[in-house]
């Protein structure tokens, strides 16, 4: 759904209808966790039960409204809108000049957050590619050490100016296991739902 569409719709005028009942000092806070959960950097879940129960609001409608910032956030951010257009259509959803005042500096201060972690993350290297080699050494029938079999291997990674470098590794069998088994768990977290969901409102 584009932004004009979710802008428009009647289900985000529903979902954010709680935010603009606020004061712009109350709507800051929430605009601060919807930006630190876009950047994955705490978890509101664990607390929703206790602010709704403040407001005197159910849970869910406090979870939604949240999202919807956050989703709101991102979608003006990727769709670039203008300073005067992101006004209107802040007025349109209920939100009061201060408020509307209020959720611009926190849009200011995620664009800015957001392009600074963009330029971090372009001077980083990435992935080329993975050469591996296993070298078993045999001892004779006379010697009494067990045989030893080790993985030797080559990561090779592209920096941004398109240099490549040779990272070597030497493993044995049991360490490199470990190592699959972490890396296999980072996947799977990253494969999860609210993962998803932080890329989704980030994209």
């Amino acid at each position: 759904m584009n932004v004009d569409d979710y802008l428009s719709s009647n289900s985000l005028r529903k979902n954010v209808g709680f935010l603009t009942t606020l004061d712009p000092d109350v709507l800051k806070s929430f605009c601060k966790v919807a930006l630190e959960n876009l950047a994955g950097l705490r978890e509101f879940e664990a607390k929703l039960d206790s602010v709704a129960g403040k407001f005197g609001i159910e849970s869910q409608v406090l979870e939604r409204a949240i999202e919807s910032l956050a989703y709101l956030l991102s979608c003006m951010r990727k769709e670039k809108i203008r300073a005067n257009v992101r006004k209107s259509f802040l007025e349109d959803l209920g939100f009061t000049e201060d408020a509307c005042s209020t959720i611009e500096t926190s849009y200011v201060a995620y664009l800015d957050k957001f392009e600074e972690t963009g330029k971090s993350a372009r001077t980083e290297v990435h992935f080329k590619s993975l050469d591996w080699r296993l070298d078993v050494h045999l001892e004779s029938r006379a010697g009494e050490s067990v045989p030893a079999a080790k993985y030797l291997m080559k990561l090779d990674v592209q920096d941004r100016n398109d240099k490549v470098k040779g990272l070597l590794l030497e493993s044995s069998y049991a360490r490199l296991c470990e190592v699959t088994k972490e890396l296999e768990s980072a996947l799977a977290e990253a494969k999860n739902a609210r993962t998803r969901r932080i890329i989704k409102l980030m994209q």
